[in-house]
């Protein structure tokens, strides 16, 4: 078996192999299903949640953007954002209130991010959300690079 195992649910008959696997199957080793490429962070935080596990609230909800667009591909990948729609709205709607007045024009790269969850998982009210918040960051970079001098004041 795998070496660093987390087990989702203590009846399961499959091993998910998530990362590098250079091990050898034999007989008396469980299926193993190898997935290298996929992120092993949302993996794990898919199965979590298609297993109804109390999910503390990992990094990923805490402003990671990549980490939430690398669970929106992975959810996709496996035909699962319907099954994920409520958690993958509160993921992404939390993530815009979060940071609705703390978004600057720096973070170009983690709204495009979440744009693009938002976009893979069909969440319409997080989509218009976060590029509401693009468009006025956006703006407010254009305005920087013609007045910035008066960059404080806008």
């Amino acid at each position: 078996m795998a070496d660093n195992v987390k087990v989702i649910d203590d009846e399961g008959d499959v091993i998910l192999v998530v990362g590098r696997a250079d091990r050898e199957r034999t007989a008396a080793n469980p299926a193993e299903i190898p997935s290298q490429e996929d992120d092993q962070a949302a993996m794990t935080l898919l199965w979590e949640l298609l297993h109804v596990r109390d999910v503390p609230e990992p990094p990923m909800y805490s402003g990671h953007s990549w980490n939430i667009l690398q669970f929106a591909i992975i959810t996709d990948k496996y035909d699962l954002t319907g099954p994920m729609r409520l958690q993958s709205q509160g993921m992404l709607l939390s993530w815009a209130d979060q940071y609705r007045d703390k978004v600057s024009a720096a973070d170009w790269k983690a709204l495009g991010d979440i744009i693009a969850a938002a976009y893979i998982l069909g969440e319409r009210r997080a989509f218009a959300r976060v590029t509401e918040m693009w468009v006025r960051c956006d703006i407010r970079l254009v305005y920087f690079f013609h007045y910035p001098d008066d960059f404080d004041t806008y």
